[in-house]
């Protein structure tokens, strides 16, 4: 079946917020778009591949200063505007208009039908959306996935970055032959979704032959090898020899693990004794450190009574000191009292001090 799908861009117009920044339409004929180096050509050409779909989340910085890009576009005939918010994120939803942009400026919010780029169980996606309108057959598999027009403009779309000897736009995500074929054929409008899934499973089945027979060969390297002919009665033989010789590595293993029980019983009446050990090592370090805690104390209590036998040393000492000073130097009396250095009347009265004439008791001085 052929297919003459055509897609035309009549506008392209850049918003950052509200403010267009760039407004530009085009013709159905070659258009160029010249301008010094850095002068942004390359991000108009971005833009427009993105407005259509592309998948572009490399977006440079004056790029990303704008925050939408909108495209006028007709399809087969059928005029719509495309629009899609500028992100560093991949996998951005678009919004469809059908009508003009200038048209779309004063339609309600409600007349956009918003599209996501992934399909769901109860939504399109913008892909499959364009392909209705381009009235192109869907191509899906379960093998290669689903064509998205993301895919379709790698062909159509080249940048400075893709090598020149390459046809597909560069891109780090790798698209299966099968499924770069199907994008040619419906570029070139012979696309057929028949041909198409039969080579998938041509090559699907392909894989499970080769598979297959290099299981094949694995096996006749292995029972080639033998001098017996290949019959039932050799190979219930060669059973019966395998059973046998299962039945005595099994004995084998049982006379082990009999051995290894033995052992361990014994291993366990030595534990036994090993703990027994332990347990009077265990007493004899507590007794031990409970004498070494005694014999800390005594030392503490010999210590301190050492230091209280010192002091009462010092004061007898004191003591006895004073009373060789007092038996040298006598009864000391003042001539001048030491207040106010007047002179003392000298008295014969022992029973008073000649000072302050204060009366003496028995147990002065004791």
């Amino acid at each position: 079946m052929r297919h003459e799908p055509t897609l035309v861009v009549t506008r392209l117009v850049v918003f950052r917020n509200e403010h267009r920044a760039y407004d530009e339409n085009f013709h159905e004929r070659v258009n160029v778009i010249r301008g010094e180096n850095s002068s942004g050509k390359s991000t108009i050409l971005n833009c427009i591949y993105y407005g259509l779909g592309g998948d572009l989340a490399d977006w440079s910085e004056t790029a990303l200063l704008c925050t939408r890009v909108v495209v006028e576009v007709r399809f087969n005939g059928l005029t719509a505007t495309l629009s899609r918010d500028i992100s560093q994120e991949t996998g951005q939803p678009m919004e469809i208009f059908g009508g003009t942009f200038d048209a779309s400026l004063s339609a309600p919010h409600s007349e956009w039908i918003r599209y996501p780029y992934r399909r769901s169980s109860n939504r399109e996606s913008f892909s499959q959306a364009i392909f209705r309108l381009l009235a192109i057959p869907e191509v899906a598999s379960d093998v290669s996935g689903n064509l998205t027009i993301h895919q379709i403009l790698r062909v159509l779309y080249s940048d400075q970055l893709s090598p020149v000897e390459t046809l597909f736009r560069y891109d780090t995500r790798f698209d299966p032959p099968a499924l770069r074929d199907a994008v040619g054929r419906l570029l070139c409008g012979s696309y057929d979704n028949r041909l198409y899934q039969n080579e998938i499973q041509i090559r699907t089945l392909t894989r499970q032959f080769d598979d297959l027979s290099a299981e094949l060969k694995s096996l006749f390297a292995v029972l080639g090898k033998t001098e017996h002919s290949l019959n039932f009665e050799w190979l219930e033989s060669e059973r019966r020899t395998l059973v046998a010789e299962q039945q005595e590595t099994q004995a084998e293993i049982e006379r082990i693990e009999h051995a290894r029980v033995l052992a361990a019983g014994a291993d366990k009446a030595t534990m036994r004794a090993q703990e027994n050990a332990y347990a009077e090592v265990q007493q004899l370090q507590t007794k031990l450190a409970s004498i070494q805690e005694q014999r800390d104390a005594i030392n503490l209590a010999i210590a301190d009574s050492g230091k209280y036998i010192r002091n009462l040393e010092q004061k007898i000492a004191s003591l006895d000191d004073a009373g060789a000073a007092a038996e040298h130097l006598g009864d000391v009396r003042f001539g001048i009292c030491p207040a106010c250095l007047s002179p003392i009347a000298r008295t014969t009265d022992d029973g008073h001090c000649h000072l302050c004439k204060a009366e003496f008791h028995d147990d002065r001085g004791s």
